[in-house]
């Protein structure tokens, strides 16, 4: 295993052409819910008259936390016309205020590659980014971003 992890090595600091791909686990070190701790963490601080609805949900929905909070995000806005993304992103801006990049972050950032692709829905890699290489990382979120991406081929 050691002789694959130094080969690994030499391959990436020789190569220019190389896609990194990593998930949301990157981000446990440094506090960040996975998408099942996100949604939970979502229900707890929804109002409680709304919290027993989304709590059946979960049931409805086990394997697939995503569209549970897409389920609380629309109904929100449509009894809060609209406001209810706004509602839930000031509170889930307390959940990441204080949150650093991990030192695999770092390290990730570090490689010489020129395309990251993840699956995260935090920051941390971006800052991480930054801090390491001192410029901004070109995030690509939906097609729309496609166009307006610095370096994308």
């Amino acid at each position: 295993m050691q002789n694959a992890i130094v080969d690994l090595k030499e391959i990436i600091k020789d190569s220019k052409n190389f896609v990194v791909f990593f998930g949301a686990g990157i981000s446990k070190s440094a506090g960040i819910p996975t998408s099942i701790g996100l949604m939970n963490a979502i229900i707890n601080i929804l109002p409680s008259s709304q919290r027993d609805r989304y709590t059946g949900a979960k049931e409805t929905f086990p394997n697939d936390p995503v569209k549970v909070i897409q389920a609380i995000r629309y109904s929100m806005d449509s009894m809060q016309n609209k406001e209810g993304s706004a509602w839930l992103i000031d509170r889930l801006t307390t959940i990441f205020a204080d949150k650093m990049p991990s030192p695999l972050h770092r390290a990730i950032a570090r490689l010489n590659s020129k395309y990251y692709v993840t699956t995260n829905y935090d920051d941390l890699f971006g800052k991480a980014y930054k801090l390491t290489r001192r410029k901004d990382l070109s995030s690509i979120i939906t097609d729309h971003d496609i166009p307006h991406a610095k370096d994308v081929v």
